[in-house]
């Protein structure tokens, strides 16, 4: 009885909150920008690097129903410091990415996602041994949550993670807001 019951509520509580969110026409294209918190990781066994930083993202996209939308962004994981080898190094990191995001509706005001994708970024290492300038290719996961002010406007919380391929990574998490046209 007690997962009739449930159950039932559970379905009650989707049907309510279907209803009330489809009352909004969330299709379309947005622009949304953000500035937070950044940390760049690279471990490859050789030598260490955690670097802590001022992170920023823009995005644009493409919102094709209410529970997806595709976009193209841009990102920098600001200027990050540490130590390697007994060298000060710095390390800038900035790039693209190409995601999709799956939204959650709870209500008409909270919109939980799940974000994927791909991204291409250059990093420039500078230490007092070398200079190098990199391009690597990562990939993007992440998730957030948007709050909605009206019909247009919504504020944001986004983090993601890059992880590519020969043990580097990075996390920025952001707080902004977010404009449908």
């Amino acid at each position: 009885m007690r997962l009739f019951v449930i159950t039932s509520l559970s379905a009650l509580l989707v049907i309510i909150n279907t209803n009330s969110y489809a009352e909004r026409d969330t299709r379309g294209w947005a622009i949304a920008a953000g500035v937070g918190v950044s940390q760049i990781k690279d471990d490859d066994g050789d030598t260490n690097f955690k670097g802590d930083g001022l992170g920023t993202a823009l995005d644009v996209e493409y919102r094709f129903s209410p529970q997806f939308a595709l976009g193209l962004g841009f990102f920098s994981l600001g200027d990050t410091e540490d130590t390697i080898n007994g060298a000060e190094t710095e390390i800038s990191a900035r790039g693209y990415s190409l995601h999709g995001r799956f939204f959650f509706p709870s209500n008409s005001a909270i919109e939980p996602y799940v974000r994927f994708g791909s991204s291409l970024f250059t990093a420039d290492v500078s230490s007092t041994e070398q200079i190098a300038l990199t391009l690597d290719a990562a990939w993007e996961f992440g998730g957030g949550i948007e709050f909605l002010i009206d019909d247009a406007w919504s504020l944001r919380l986004d983090g993601r993670y890059l992880n590519a391929d020969n043990d580097e990574s990075a996390l920025l998490v952001t707080a902004g807001f977010r404009f449908q046209f």
